[in-house]
């Protein structure tokens, strides 16, 4: 006689629960005629409910390349969200540690992945953590091991959401025309963020408590569309790492997107020098539609092979009208309770990974830097800003010693640190406390025990996600002691603040009259500091970022 498996459908506060004999909980979110079937997973105790692969918007092919994000007409009547789904298209040839080469990718990527604690319900609904990865608008995808949602939902006791969106030449191609108007990423996380609101509840989410996230091109996406008027009470609070879009470079996004876009579109062969995107726009994206998309995406690749960006969000349509820098600057913006904050080393990578025949990708070569060659980097790094003479000289001023090899490499990435990461940070931060916003900011300061990144380039960019996300206490043997205690106080500090808006340790309010930050690292509880140490880089950089801007 053969084993019989029985099983049950129960219904708790709206969630309906199937269960077999073998003992395998299987969490049914009903929507409308939708069934979404998740996971239960358990860690340290804590059973959480996971749903993988989500859909939220209608995929974005064929005619939809390149077109701001259509939202989905239909859930499938019935999901199997146990499978994760795939990375939206990308191609590199470079190993960059925040990059996992991904196994299955698709135009059609327009998916979300949830974590629910398995007691969230309509009844006993959690604060949601909504998250935008980085990656430069070029890479990444919510399949990364590290984006896994598990143990911040788990000891956080909140609902996280990581959402996928499109990019590179899929996200961000501009065609100065209706053909291909740009931000199609932006589009993208708004879109999710719009599904979230509307459905989140179902999952055992409260809407109106949505803190939305991201680090490096997600905390760009975060001050994008604290700027625009189509995200205007979708979101309560923010949580920004490594990124604000105003830095200086975002004055030239329109222009260099469309010279970009006319790069990939002649390696494509949708264009040449005299038949161009910018003259004939709607036959040469018309091509590049029909172009296969590993092959557009090794376009986007080809033109620019040694860093993690080329095309970028821009400004001047429906969703960025204006500047952001200038919306900001002038308090045009909607901002919430903030945390904000940044590695202390942001630099060190952008130089190694834009001039790996230098310093090796890794940093693995150690040339020596005199003056003369630090000054030429420097120009490098910050071309398309006015004024980099006057850059150069501040960094590199005559009481550095030509010699100084180890002094002159730091100062050089911490000219771009300071431009692109601390003080566009800073900036943002003061702006949101103006208009009567808790901001919490912070630095962080420890290098993991486990990095790919050389010793002289300290604490890189993107180190501290994988401690907000729990990896030390998910791969513990990975990690040492002291790293899996601050993981768990981070995760703490991180929900904390998306529950409550305050990060549950000591940690004095940030603003330009009182400027003090909270140094992240083991001994966190009792680290802070005046972010006057940061006076004199950013008052030097506050008339480059006030160009402009009529106050």
């Amino acid at each position: 006689m053969g084993v019989k498996i029985f099983k049950f459908l129960l219904i708790y506060e709206g969630i309906v629960l199937a269960f077999s004999n073998s003992l395998n909980w299987e969490p049914v979110v009903k929507i409308g005629e939708s069934q979404i079937i998740g996971q239960s997973i358990t860690f340290q105790d804590s059973e959480v409910y996971q749903y993988l692969g989500v859909p939220y918007a209608e995929p974005p092919i064929g005619e939809l390349r390149f077109m701001p994000t259509v939202p989905i007409r239909q859930q499938p009547k019935k999901l199997n969200a146990v499978k994760q789904p795939p990375a939206c298209i990308q191609y590199t040839e470079n190993p960059f540690p925040w990059y996992e080469n991904p196994p299955v990718m698709s135009e059609d990527c327009l998916y979300l992945n949830i974590w629910a604690p398995s007691d969230a319900c309509p009844k006993n609904k959690k604060a949601v953590m909504y998250w935008m990865y980085g990656g430069g608008f070029r890479y990444g995808s919510i399949r990364s091991k590290l984006y896994n949602g598990t143990v911040l939902a788990a000891l956080g006791d909140i609902v996280v959401v990581t959402v996928n969106y499109r990019m590179g030449p899929f996200g961000f191609l501009f065609s100065s025309s209706e053909d291909a108007p740009g931000n199609a990423g932006l589009w993208d996380v708004l879109e999710g963020l719009k599904w979230v609101n509307k459905n989140i509840g179902f999952f055992g989410g409260d809407s109106s408590r949505i803190t939305i996230s991201g680090e490096s091109a997600g905390a760009m996406f975060i001050s994008l569309l604290s700027t625009s008027p189509l995200a205007k009470g979708l979101y309560s609070k923010q949580i920004m790492e490594s990124g604000v879009a105003i830095f200086l470079q975002i004055d030239s996004t329109r222009q260099q997107n469309l010279n970009n876009s006319q790069k990939i579109a002649k390696i494509a062969k949708c264009a040449n020098d005299t038949y161009t995107i910018q003259s004939n726009p709607g036959p040469v994206v018309e091509c590049l539609k029909r172009v296969d998309p590993m092959v557009l995406s090794k376009a986007d690749f080809l033109a620019l092979p040694d860093s993690t960006v080329l095309l970028l969000p821009q400004y001047g349509d429906t969703i960025v009208p204006i500047n952001p820098r200038i919306a900001i600057f002038q308090g045009n913006f909607e901002c919430t309770d903030t945390l904000i904050g940044t590695t202390r080393d942001e630099g060190s990578c952008t130089l190694t990974t834009q001039n790996p025949k230098i310093f090796g990708f890794f940093g693995e070569k150690n040339p020596k830097i005199n003056k003369t060659f630090g000054a030429d980097l420097i120009r490098d790094l910050l071309k398309e800003v006015p004024g980099v003479e006057s850059i150069v000289q501040h960094y590199l001023s005559d009481y550095v010693s030509k010699d100084v090899y180890n002094f002159i490499r730091h100062q050089v990435y911490t000219s771009f640190t300071d431009e692109f990461f601390l003080c566009p940070s800073v900036y943002y931060a003061e702006k949101c406390a103006e208009k009567g916003n808790e901001v919490y900011f912070f630095k962080w300061r420890h290098r993991p025990s486990v990095t790919p990144w050389s010793s002289w380039m300290g604490v890189a960019h993107f180190t501290e996600v994988q401690f907000v996300f729990g990896q030390p206490l998910l791969n513990s043997s990975s990690y040492e002691a002291e790293e899996i205690l601050l993981s768990l106080q981070i995760l703490k500090i991180w929900s904390s603040f998306v529950k409550t808006g305050n990060p549950r340790i000591p940690w004095p309010l940030y603003s330009k009259e009182s400027p003090s930050f909270k140094y992240l690292g083991p001994g966190t509880r009792t680290e802070t500091k005046d972010h006057r140490i940061c006076k004199s880089e950013c008052e030097f950089f506050r008339p480059f970022f006030y160009t402009q801007v009529i106050l």
